[in-house]
């Protein structure tokens, strides 16, 4: 209403207040337009992470079945393995929530598997041929 007073009358005609509300609409459409693509994305990510995280397991739980029929010689490599994603799983997934000091990649486990799994490599090569 104050501005009503102070503008000058041909800001005021039917034409200035239909340009204005043109660019009203197209602030509210590009608006709009924006927020989908974002979420669009975040629902892309997620759709991507769950979808590499089940194929993880996965290769993890085949890996696991593999080494089973090893026998009791593949104890130790089971073992491991078995650590070393329960580790993970705390380190992603704790109780106190993630942080990103806890996401840093700790290479002690990784090395205690790869010493526990020697055959473990050709395995695997050999299930994806």
């Amino acid at each position: 209403m104050v501005l009503h007073i102070k503008l000058p009358d041909h800001h005021l005609d039917p034409d200035s207040r239909d340009v204005v509300k043109l660019v009203m609409g197209l602030i509210a459409t590009i608006s709009a337009l924006v927020l989908s693509l974002l979420i669009a994305s975040a629902s892309s990510s997620y759709d991507r992470q769950s979808n590499e995280l089940k194929a993880l397991s996965a290769n993890i739980l085949l890996l696991d079945r593999t080494l089973k029929f090893y026998g009791p010689g593949a104890k130790e490599a089971r073992d491991g393995l078995r650590e070393a994603i329960v580790q993970t799983h705390h380190r992603i997934w704790s109780p106190e929530g993630v942080r990103p000091e806890n996401l840093a990649i700790n290479r002690q486990p990784r090395w205690r598997v790869r010493r526990a799994l020697p055959q473990a490599g050709s395995v695997v090569y050999t299930l994806g041929s």
